[in-house]
Parts: C-alpha cells; structure tokens; sequence
C-alpha cells in the first residue's frame, strides 16, 4: 500500500496566537542615554553615580555634558522594567554603539515626591558641541509616584530644556490639568503659557517625547504607554525666542507640589541635538507573521 506524508496545519484565530508576531522597531539616534548601569537601588544618588551612569560618544560625559550633585530627595531607583528601549537606540558620534532593543533594563534615578522645589532637581549642563543646537529632543520613561490630588493645581516641572538666555521648555505634570482632564501633562514655556493636557493615569509608567526649536519657539509634546501605543501629543509656542543654544536639563521637580511617601523614576532618559527628531521615538511596531509553527506530518496509507 502506497504511503503518502501530508503537511498540514490548523488556522487559529486570534492570527497572531497562531502564527506567531515580533515587534519591529527601527533605531533611534540618540547623543546621550543615561542608562544608570551603575550604582544599588535604594543608595543616594551624587554626581558622580550619574556620570557613570550617562553615556554618550558627541560629548564628554564629565567635561561639556556634566551632571552636578542632586538636591536631597534623590537616590538610584530600581529598574522600571516595563521601560526598556522598545526598540533599538543608536549612538550617534565617532565610535558609536547600538544598544539593541530591551538591553538598557539597569537601574533608574529616584526623585522623593515628598520633596518639593523649586529647585528638587538635578542638573546636567552642556558645553561645546551640544550649547550650539537650537533644537533639541528628549525621550523620557517616566513613572509618576503622585496620586490623583483632585483638589490641588500644583504643578510638578518633571523635565526641563534650557538654553543660555533662560528660556525654558518643561515637561509638567498637574491633577487638575485643564477643564478637560485630570491628571496629566502639559509643556509650560516662558513667559508662562501652558500647552493643552494629555491625560495620563496616575502612577503608571509612560514614554514622554519633548521637542524645543528654541529659534522659533515651538515645543511639542507626546506621550506612548510602555508597548509602544500613542496616549497624545501636544504643541504650544513660546513668546521668548533665540537667545542661544542648549544649556542645560534640570530632571526632577522645580514646583511646588509634593507627596510625602512616594517616588518618582526616571529610566532611560535619552538627548538627541544633532538632528533632534520631532518626536524622539521608535516607528515601525508592526507585527510582523512569522512561519507557522504548529505543522503537523501525518502518514496516510
């Protein structure tokens, strides 16, 4: 009797569940990631923890891109796992590195909520290269410890751009953030104006995008859940414009707001001043089929 081998499968549905996906990120240029492989969660973070812990091959960590000593209020912060780079970041300069996706998984930096500033911050300044872009873009992971305070308006300035003339473009936070919703995140720029809100849930950790022109004073916002889901984006302009290149980034707190027993991270903060892409993230995510796995050889006789 003549034996015949067939090759079959079954069609599944969800597609997905039988077939199989990967997520396909494109890289991400970057000048500066500060991936905090260094240091033990729960130890105060100082100056030279975040040097250690800042890499970048367009600047020199510790000379034209320097971190200062951290007000009280910070220490190294546990990994923030879901806030790995989702997708593969590149180092732009002479020598430069591409991390793949998922390999920065090391520490964060911790800001104390129950410490309020202005002034809760640490500082990195920029010399040479970096203080002549007039554009900049940042990629935040952040992970807010503050609670819904439904009845108060205190800003929390999370993340901030300045260049040499003391303009400012912020990353803010608020629980009564305009008419439309409750908490979430604005951009503020000088003199004092307000972007609309993106919504966010409190204490949830999020992917946040800043983009400054300090030339022509326009900044944008955006904010992606941790797989990569875009929550919003908004944009506002300055009145204050030119004045000079980058000059600094203050990260943690400069307002007034506070919340005794929780903390704030910061995971994987990266700058990018060479091309400053609006918006500084990953593209790509498509799921991508792969083979069937679940063949099945059968002998008919």
């Amino acid at each position: 009797m003549r034996k015949i081998l067939i090759c079959a499968f079954v069609l599944c549905l969800p597609f997905s569940v039988c077939l199989g996906q990967s997520q396909s990120w494109s890289p991400i240029p970057v000048d500066l990631v500060v991936s905090m492989n260094t240091g033990s969660p729960g130890g105060a973070l100082t100056a030279n923890i975040m040097n250690a812990g800042t890499v970048s091959y367009d600047c020199t960590v510790g000379s034209n891109c320097t971190w200062g000593s951290p007000s009280s209020g910070f220490t190294v912060g546990t990994d923030q796992s879901l806030l790995g780079n989702l997708g593969p970041v590149s180092m732009n300069g002479a020598g430069g590195v591409t991390y793949p996706a998922q390999s920065l998984k090391y520490n964060s930096f911790a800001h104390n909520d129950g410490v309020a500033g202005p002034g809760s911050v640490d500082i990195l300044t920029f010399s040479g290269t970096p203080a002549q872009a007039t554009a900049v873009s940042a990629l935040v992971g952040l992970t807010p410890g503050t609670p819904y305070q439904p009845t108060s308006g205190s800003d929390w300035d999370a993340f901030i751009f300045f260049n040499g003339a003391g303009n400012y473009a912020v990353i803010q936070l608020n629980s009564i953030c305009d008419s439309s919703v409750g908490y979430g995140v604005r951009i503020e720029v000088k003199p004092t104006a307000h972007s609309p809100c993106i919504a966010l849930t409190p204490q949830k950790s999020y992917y946040l995008s800043l983009y400054w022109n300090m030339n022509t004073g326009v900044a944008n916002l955006y904010a992606w859940t941790p797989s990569g889901t875009l929550v919003g984006s908004v944009t506002v302009t300055a009145g204050n414009k030119g004045g000079g290149g980058l000059y600094q980034v203050w990260v943690g707190n400069n307002e007034n707001a506070s919340n005794s027993g929780t903390f704030t991270y910061f995971q994987n903060t990266m700058i990018n001043w060479t091309t400053a892409p609006n918006p500084l993230f990953w593209t790509g995510g498509t799921a991508q089929p792969q083979p069937p796995t679940n063949v099945k050889i059968m002998t008919v006789q």
